[in-house]
């Protein structure tokens, strides 16, 4: 007896057949992102998706709103709630786990909101954030939840040039990129000739001493950040900054030793970590 094909079950199948269709046009999108090319325009994306740039046009509005792709002047890069899903992974893991108990601490010690930002590609990107709670009890920022002051949300991405993390971040774009101009580098964050110029001279005052620091006039934030050596091991660890922010003026100076120290014991943690993982 043959079965029956009912008017529910074959509109079923239709919305079926329709959703696998988005899914892996959503899929083709993002499959024309990769290292080498992190941003890149519509058209070049409906051109290498195979798809009509109407299409494309529609399904990266959609991932825009969600927060999976971000749109940076007249071109498309991957955005940070995709970014999260994506490094999900052991390198991102050992970073958490080493630096959770640290930032806490650190928060404890003096009362500042102490954050983890690592550089992936070439965008800063918070791993892991402590604020200090009621009787100095720290508690974990989550996605999604307000900022607590300074505090940056894990998964926000802090701009290069307008924080203490990101400056000792970029600086280590400068330092690692043999050949690459300090001006270029920066051109490519779309400063003007007089901020290259001054910026150079900022950074390279920061690089010296180790550390940066950096006042937001706009919300009188001071904060302060120093790098952390990643661990040779693993080359998918990413240059990371230690930081802390706070709501008051501080002497951040102050700060840069101990900050110094916790970075080292960081550096260390994540040597083991590493050397568990891969014996």
């Amino acid at each position: 007896m043959s079965q029956r094909i009912t008017a529910p079950r074959i509109c079923q199948e239709r919305q079926d057949s329709a959703r696998t269709s988005v899914v892996r046009r959503v899929m083709d999108v993002l499959e024309t992102f990769s290292g080498g090319r992190p941003r890149q325009t519509l058209s070049e994306i409906a051109r290498k998706a195979q798809l009509p740039v109407p299409t494309v046009h529609r399904l990266l509005q959609e991932m825009e709103s969600a927060g999976a792709i971000k749109k940076v002047d007249r071109s498309y890069e991957i955005g940070a709630q995709l970014w999260l899903i994506g490094v999900q992974n052991v390198a991102i893991g050992i970073v958490q786990q080493a630096s959770l108990s640290l930032l806490t601490e650190l928060a404890r010690i003096t009362g500042g909101y102490a954050h983890l930002t690592g550089l992936i590609d070439d965008r800063a990107i918070c791993l892991a954030s402590v604020a200090p709670g009621p009787g100095c009890r720290a508690s974990v920022a989550m996605e999604g939840k307000p900022s607590m002051g300074s505090l940056p949300l894990v998964g926000s991405s802090p701009s290069l040039v307008a924080t203490a993390s990101g400056k000792v971040l970029l600086n280590s774009i400068l330092r690692n990129q043999s050949g690459h101009p300090c001006a270029r580098a920066l051109r490519c964050l779309y400063l003007a000739a007089p901020e290259v110029r001054s910026m150079r001279v900022e950074l390279a005052a920061s690089a010296a001493r180790r550390w940066a620091t950096y006042h937001d006039v706009v919300s009188n934030t001071f904060s302060i950040a120093v790098p952390v050596t990643p661990p040779h091991l693993c080359s998918d660890i990413p240059p990371l900054a230690l930081g802390l922010s706070f709501d008051s003026r501080r002497q951040l100076s102050t700060y840069s030793a101990h900050l110094h120290q916790v970075a080292e014991r960081l550096s260390h943690r994540l040597r083991q970590l590493v050397a568990d993982v891969l014996s």
